[in-house]
C-alpha cells in the first residue's frame, strides 16, 4: 500500500428502503429501520475513553461511537474511513490523508483536519497515558494544510502505521468535549460514529441511540442498542432463549452443539485472534526468575486445559500469532513434564515449591482452577482471588500498578505483530503488565517496527516469538474461537471481524 494512492468512496447501504416505506411494508430480506437491539455481554465495560482503555468489552461500545482515519475490511486490509483517500510516500516517512467533507461529531460540529491533529497530539502527550502512544514514537510533525487535508511526517519508517491508524485506540475526538469533561471521555463520549452515547448504568446497561447525521447515508438501521452485562454464561443463554436479549457473546463452548441444533437460534463461530493466557509478574519474586516461569510452563498440561475449559473448542498454540498470519512461527508444543518443572524449581531455590495468589476475573476463574490443580502436582500452592473486571483493569493491568503475582486475561492479536508484541512485551510497553524485560527481545521489537522489508521482518518476529515462549511472563493456553448466538429477527449480523471489532452499522431487526 506504500507509494500509492487509495481512494475509497462512501459505503452505501445496500437495499435501504425508500423514505416513504414503512418498516412493516418492506419486502422480505430488505432492511427495516428502527428497533432496539439488546446485546448480552459477559461483563461491564470499564474505561470508555478510546485513547485510554484496554478493555475489549469497552471497545465493543466505543466501536459504535468513534471512528478512525482508516478501518480494516473483512480481509484485515486498511481502507478509508474518516479519510476518503490516503497516500504514503515511497520512503514511508510521509502520510497524507484527504478527509471526508460533511462528517459531524455528535455535538453537531463538523470534523476537520484540526481534530485529527488534536487527537494524535492527545495520544502522544505523556499526561494522557494513551495506549496508542507507542505507534507514534517516530512522529516528526503534524500538518493541516486545509480543513480537509492532514499530513503526518515521521523521522524514520514505522512499518505498521496504516494498521495502527485503523485501531480504535487512534479514534478521532473533539477537543472541546475532552476539555468539557476534564480531560477524560468516559462519562460522555462524543464521536462521529453511527450511534450516540446516552448513559452507562453499572450492572444494568450501556445505552446508545441512532446518530441521525451519520455520514453513511441511510445508516444505521437500528434506533437503539442496549449492552446488557450478564456475567453468568448460563443465564446469558437463558435470556437469549426467552427473548430478553437478541445476541449474546462469549457463549460457553459446552453449549455450542445444542445452540447449533436449535432452529430458533443462530450460532456464529468466528475464527479468532484471541489467546487466553497466564500472566506472571516478572517484577516480583519468584517470577523474576526465568527458571520459575519455565517450570510453570512445563508443569501445565494445556491439552487438558483446552478440554476442561473450552470443551475442545480452540487450538493449542505456543505463540499468540494465529494460523494464516504470514508472521506465524510454528513452535513445537511444550509437553507437560512435571519432573522438569520440579528440577527447574529446585535450581531456582524452591525445591519444595511455593505459595502464590492468582487474581482472576470471573470469566477466567475456570482457567485458574485448572491451573491450581496442575501446579499443585509440582508443589506450587495457588490461592485464587476472584476480582471484578473493573478492579482487574484498575489494579492489575496498569503498568504503574501491577498489583498481582499470577493472573491472566484474553488478549487479541492484531494482523501486524508489532501491534501485538511491542506493547505487551517491550520493557517500555504501555500494556506490559507482566513486566517482561529482555534486552534481546527489546531490540528485535524495535527493529521490527522500523524495517519495512517483509522477509527481514519475518526473521525478526520468528526470533521474537521464540523468546516470547521461552522467557516472557506469559504462557499461551490456546487460541480461542469466538462463539455468538442470536435470535432469528437479527439480520445482517455476521459476528465480528477477526480483530474482534463488533459493528452494528448495518444490522437490522425483522420484527
Amino acid at each position: 500500500m506504500t507509494g500509492g494512492v487509495i481512494s475509497v468512496g462512501l459505503l452505501a447501504a445496500s437495499g435501504a428502503p425508500a423514505a416513504a416505506a414503512s418498516p412493516a411494508a418492506a419486502p422480505a430480506g430488505q432492511p427495516k429501520p428502527g428497533g432496539t437491539l439488546r446485546y448480552g455481554t459477559g461483563s461491564n465495560s470499564s474505561e470508555l475513553d478510546p485513547h485510554l482503555t484496554g478493555d475489549v468489552a469497552a471497545w465493543q461500545v466505543i466501536n459504535q461511537i468513534y471512528e478512525q482515519l482508516l478501518i480494516l475490511d473483512e480481509k484485515e486490509t486498511p481502507q478509508g474511513s474518516l479519510a476518503e483517500k490516503f497516500e504514503v510516500s515511497p520512503d514511508g516517512l510521509s502520510y497524507t490523508f484527504n478527509l471526508r467533507k460533511g462528517v459531524k461529531f455528535h455535538n453537531g460540529r463538523e470534523m476537520t483536519s484540526a481534530d485529527v491533529k488534536y487527537s494524535i497530539e492527545r495520544i502522544v502527550n505523556p499526561k494522557t497515558a494513551a495506549r496508542a502512544v507507542i505507534y507514534f514514537e517516530t512522529l516528526k510533525s503534524l500538518d493541516t494544510p486545509d480543513p480537509y487535508t492532514f499530513k503526518m511526517t515521521l523521522s524514520k519508517p514505522y512499518a505498521p502505521m496504516l494498521f495502527a491508524l485503523a485501531r480504535l485506540e487512534t479514534a478521532i475526538v473533539p477537543k472541546e468535549e475532552v476539555e468539557k469533561q476534564g480531560g477524560n471521555l468516559s462519562k460522555m463520549m462524543v464521536g462521529t460514529g453511527p450511534f450516540r452515547f446516552v448513559e452507562r448504568v453499572k450492572d444494568v446497561h450501556v445505552k446508545l441511540v441512532k446518530n441521525p447525521d451519520y455520514w453513511k447515508k441511510g445508516l444505521p438501521y437500528l434506533d437503539e442498542i442496549l449492552y446488557k452485562p450478564i456475567v453468568d454464561q448460563d443465564i446469558r443463554l437463558t435470556n437469549l432463549k426467552t427473548g430478553e436479549v437478541d445476541i449474546i457473546q462469549d457463549m460457553h463452548p459446552k453449549d455450542a452443539a445444542a445452540v447449533a441444533a436449535d432452529k430458533s437460534l443462530a450460532l456464529q463461530e468466528v475464527v479468532s485472534t484471541y489467546w487466553p493466557n497466564m500472566a506472571m509478574n516478572c517484577s516480583r519474586k519468584p517470577y523474576s526468575d526465568v527458571k520459575v516461569r519455565q517450570a510453570i510452563h512445563s508443569a501445565l498440561d494445556r491439552s487438558k486445559v483446552l478440554q476442561l475449559v473450552a470443551f475442545g473448542k480452540g487450538q493449542l498454540s505456543e505463540t499468540m500469532v494465529p494460523p494464516g498470519n504470514p508472521f506465524r512461527l510454528e513452535i513445537p508444543q511444550w509437553k507437560q513434564d512435571k519432573a522438569k518443572a520440579k528440577a527447574l524449581l529446585a535450581e531456582a531455590g524452591y525445591p519444595n515449591g511455593f505459595e502464590t495468589v492468582y487474581r482472576a476475573m470471573p470469566s477466567t476463574v475456570p482457567l485458574a482452577e485448572v491451573v491450581q490443580a496442575q501446579l499443585k502436582e509440582v508443589g506450587i500452592t495457588v490461592k485464587i482471588e476472584r476480582v471484578e473486571d473493573t478492579t482487574w483493569f484498575g489494579d492489575v493491568f496498569p503498568v504503574n500498578k501491577r498489583n498481582y503475582d499470577m493472573s491472566g486475561a484474553t488478549h487479541a492479536s492484531k494482523i501486524d505483530p508489532d501491534l501485538t508484541m511491542w506493547d505487551i512485551l517491550h520493557s517500555r510497553g504501555t500494556k506490559n503488565y507482566t513486566a517482561t524485560s529482555i534486552p534481546e527481545l527489546d531490540k528485535l521489537l524495535d527493529d521490527g517496527r522500523t524495517i519495512t522489508d517483509m522477509a527481514k521482518r519475518k526473521e525478526i518476529y520468528n526470533e521474537a516469538q521464540k523468546i516470547f515462549v521461552e522467557k516472557s511472563g506469559y504462557v499461551t493456553y490456546y487460541l480461542q474461537p469466538l462463539l455468538y448466538a442470536s435470535r432469528p429477527q437479527v439480520k445482517n449480523w455476521k459476528g465480528p471481524v477477526s480483530s474482534a471489532e463488533v459493528r452494528f452499522t448495518e444490522v437490522w431487526l425483522d420484527k
